[in-house]
């Protein structure tokens, strides 16, 4: 673990175990959204970023950006059913 990583790491910590009602999923998507992303935006400038590059990498696209506080449409299920 690098040190000047500590503070972003021990936020990634308490969201997976520490806080109980981040378990279910639809709190966590929240929670996400509303808390973690800005946060680690602001430990670590460029995190929105780099999780986009991750995710073109693995051609991987997302419905409800890190940016929006609330999606704006519903996801496509037919894409996860489509085999794709």
């Amino acid at each position: 673990m690098r040190p000047d990583r500590f503070d972003a790491q021990a936020l990634r910590f308490t969201r997976s175990y520490v806080a109980p009602l981040i378990r279910i999923w639809y709190a966590k998507a929240e929670f996400n959204h509303l808390v973690y992303n800005n946060i680690m935006e602001n430990l670590s400038p460029g995190y929105r970023d780099r999780v986009q590059q991750r995710m073109a990498q693995r051609n991987q696209r997302r419905w409800w950006s890190p940016a929006e506080n609330i999606p704006g449409r519903a996801p496509d299920f037919s894409a996860a059913f489509d085999g794709k």
